[in-house]
């Protein structure tokens, strides 16, 4: 019997197939005809979300509105099919209908990307979640922030592209930001979880800049290795709330330089490949499936700002089509 043959387009060919499937996250369930109906088009697309989606944090107050407790739950619905339920028990119109800004459900931006690769892999766009960190709104004066944005496959060019589902019309003209903000973010104002982590080791400075507005180099190492933890998560099929905690996470004090050689040594052989290159990336998901502390467990500590901490299950990691091991 003749071993397969392993090629650069067949690598390809299997990474872009990972990424049109659902993870247990982005499961639209009754939604998915809904999505499908949507404008094929990724800027479309992020207006569509504009008119769903507020962050809570930040769209409310701009706009004079307090929400209640009820509404602020909504940040820790987690799933696609549960943040459309909640989309159409606030207002049933379609949803390519605007809504105001009060019948919109609150999240942050992990949601309204969420939301957008949902769309894309239910209308056969490879896509997938990064967690990584930008200056906040994409402003240069403005601190570096946690943040999340979807990578997809432009087929027409054959590359990967950033997409922000956060990145409509009113927030690109409050920040005077450029239209191709919302489809093809460039690559050099977003740093992964991956290159977030290899910057915070390249001293105190650097370190300092990715802590934002904590002000701190050894919170910048925190917060760079627990985004380098949930993308490695997304890219393995489960997309984690901001505030989720797992392994290496719950071992120390929140805004406290990681600690231990070991540590220091399986995130660094993780951040050393590149998860684009078809090979890497299977053998970056085989290491982080091997890694303890690493890899996302049954049960993670889910500590929200609104909900409070809580133990909520973690459904397994996707597979990859042809994985064996």
């Amino acid at each position: 019997m003749t071993a397969a043959v392993r090629t650069p387009a067949a690598g390809l060919d299997r990474m872009l197939a990972t990424y049109r499937r659902h993870t247990p996250m982005t499961e639209p369930g009754p939604h998915a005809e809904a999505l499908r109906r949507l404008p094929a088009d990724v800027p479309a697309l992020v207006e569509v979300i504009g008119g769903l989606f507020a962050h809570y944090e930040l769209d409310p107050p701009a706009a004079g509105w307090k929400p209640g407790g009820d509404r602020l739950a909504e940040v820790d619905l987690r799933a696609t099919r549960r943040m459309l339920d909640r989309v159409l028990a606030l207002d049933p119109a379609p949803l390519t209908r605007a809504r105001p800004l009060h019948r919109r459900w609150l999240g942050v931006c992990r949601d309204a990307s969420l939301l957008l690769c949902a769309v894309l892999r239910e209308q056969g766009v490879p896509a997938r979640l990064r967690y990584g960190t930008a200056h906040h709104l994409y402003v240069p004066y403005r601190p570096m922030h946690d943040h999340v944005v979807v990578e997809y496959w432009s087929a027409g060019e054959g590359r990967w592209r950033y997409a922000d589902g956060r990145m409509y019309r009113t927030a690109r003209d409050t920040f005077q930001l450029p239209d191709h903000y919302r489809d093809d973010v460039p690559e050099s104002v977003f740093l992964t979880g991956a290159r977030a982590w290899r910057r915070a080791q390249e001293g105190e400075r650097a370190a300092l800049r990715l802590s934002g507005l904590m002000l701190n180099a050894d919170a910048g190492r925190w917060q760079a290795r627990n985004l380098f933890l949930y993308d490695l998560a997304a890219l393995a099929g489960w997309e984690p709330l901001m505030w989720d905690a797992w392994g290496y996470i719950r071992r120390a004090r929140p805004q406290s330089r990681p600690r231990g050689v070991l540590q220091y040594r399986k995130l660094g052989r993780l951040a050393a490949l590149d998860d684009r290159d078809p090979e890497q990336w299977r053998e970056l998901l085989r290491r982080y499936r091997a890694t303890r502390l690493v890899r996302v467990p049954a049960r993670v500590l889910s500590c929200s700002p609104v909900n409070g901490r809580r133990v909520v299950a973690a459904p397994p990691a996707r597979r990859t089509p042809d994985d064996r091991d």
